[in-house]
């Protein structure tokens, strides 16, 4: 079975694939993966689990590169979106709430 390597830039020293993180031996952050794919996690996350979308908005607004950042801010625009809208819907659904309860009780001659 063969490990695929990868060369540091920094101080080229060679790491197996699956520790790409960050090179072991100087320290060096490697650039976290932009793919369609992660991406779409990173936005599903954001829109209908909104508090964990904060952990990728700064995973991501930390990277140097432009296309990260970019990321970064869907997601944050994405979680803040989710959060205003949860709360929306929770307030409408507890006043709807209060409303059947206070029209049933009215039946009763408590209210």
């Amino acid at each position: 079975m063969t490990t695929d390597l990868m060369t540091c830039p920094s101080c080229h020293a060679t790491i197996p694939l699956q520790e790409a993180r960050f090179c072991p031996y100087c320290g060096k952050m490697f650039k976290i993966s932009t793919s369609i794919g992660k991406q779409v996690v990173v936005y599903f996350v954001s829109l209908f689990i909104p508090p964990f979308g904060f952990w990728y908005v700064w995973k991501y607004i930390r990277q140097g590169d432009r296309k990260s950042k970019v990321i970064g801010i869907v997601a944050a625009i994405l979680t803040v979106i989710s959060i205003v809208i949860s709360i929306w819907l929770w307030d409408k659904s507890v006043a709807a709430l209060n409303q059947a309860m206070n029209a049933s009780l009215g039946g009763f001659g408590l209210y």
